[in-house]
């Protein structure tokens, strides 16, 4: 997966590159769960535009929500 897809503050799908270099857009249904581990799931929220702002934008990435808790802290669970 390479990102979550908004509407406004409403998640709405995913986009997803596969192994040959296509990029796919997924739309949902229903809901979106994102549920990638410790590590992964918050590097898809901040991928997706969510988290720190000004650590976003120096990294080209539209801010769509500007939490500074996200990928703060991690710590994974073997």
């Amino acid at each position: 997966m390479q990102r979550v897809l908004f509407d406004g503050r409403q998640a709405i799908g995913v986009e997803v590159r596969h192994g040959d270099g296509r990029i796919e857009t997924i739309h949902a249904a229903r809901e979106v769960i994102l549920s990638a581990g410790s590590i992964k799931s918050p590097q898809m929220l901040m991928l997706s535009g969510i988290g720190p702002g000004e650590q976003l934008r120096r990294h080209g990435v539209t801010v769509l929500h500007d939490l500074p808790g996200v990928g703060r802290n991690l710590q994974d669970h073997f």
